[in-house]
């Protein structure tokens, strides 16, 4: 049975709209893990999905985005509402 890690990201992924960024966050964490013998799991939680569109374009073959969730701007205002 192969290992699994998941990796989650919350919030705007800001940083992956640079290309330089996404191969350095491959090469050095995502291709390292994958050396040891793992799979590795994409979670990303975001509140604007417009602005980190970048995230549903990522290259699948080197990025295995498992989930994709997005809290809209009025479900975060209620949320600190209460």
């Amino acid at each position: 049975m192969k290992k699994r890690v998941a990796i989650q990201f919350a919030g705007l992924v800001r940083g992956f709209r640079f290309e330089a960024v996404r191969k350095l966050f491959y090469e050095r964490i995502i291709r390292q893990l994958e050396l040891q013998g793992y799979d590795v799991d994409i979670f990303c939680h975001t509140y604007d999905v417009q602005f980190d569109d970048i995230v549903c374009s990522l290259d699948s073959s080197k990025f295995n985005i498992v989930e994709l969730a997005v809290d809209s701007d009025s479900d975060i205002q209620k949320y600190l509402e209460e």
